[in-house]
């Protein structure tokens, strides 16, 4: 047959009957006749220089076959995927349970607002040149208080 075709036969008819499946045949476009037997249905199994080969079967064969419904990894938050945001927002977890959820506008509108304060404070910083890469290192910097405390009172 072509070269991505498996074909799979059994003897054990009493082990295998659950996956039997009732088959008529093979045809291509080389054969005489080219169609399935009255009761079968015909499918493309493989095309090879040019001539598709088809392989007939009971129009009820695939009806048993099974889809297993998608299983969630169980550390995967939904509520993430159900939100309305349509922007990057920062989750952090602690044990399985959530306790930062914040925007990145709302990270770099805070630290651009800090380091304004900084200069009117007298503390040079560059606003010009901040990247969100650099808000974010700076938020998760100050965050780390904050994640510090919840971790003493889990402890």
């Amino acid at each position: 047959m072509g070269l991505d075709v498996t074909i799979c036969v059994s003897r054990d008819y009493q082990l295998d009957l659950k996956f039997d499946i009732k088959f008529a045949g093979f045809f291509s476009c080389q054969s005489k006749i080219q169609k399935c037997d009255l009761g079968y249905s015909q499918h493309l199994l493989t095309v090879l220089e040019g001539c598709e080969i088809y392989y007939c079967v009971r129009p009820e064969a695939f009806n048993r076959i099974e889809t297993n419904p998608i299983q969630r990894p169980p550390f995967e938050d939904i509520s993430s995927l159900l939100s309305n945001d349509t922007e990057s927002t920062v989750y952090i977890y602690l044990d399985k349970q959530l306790i930062v959820k914040t925007s990145m506008k709302q990270i770099l509108t805070n630290i651009t607002l800090e380091k304004a304060s900084n200069n009117r404070n007298g503390k040079n910083s560059d606003l010009s040149n901040l990247k969100e890469e650099q808000a974010l290192n700076m938020w998760l910097n100050n965050m780390d208080m904050v994640i510090d405390e919840k971790l003493d009172k889990v402890c």
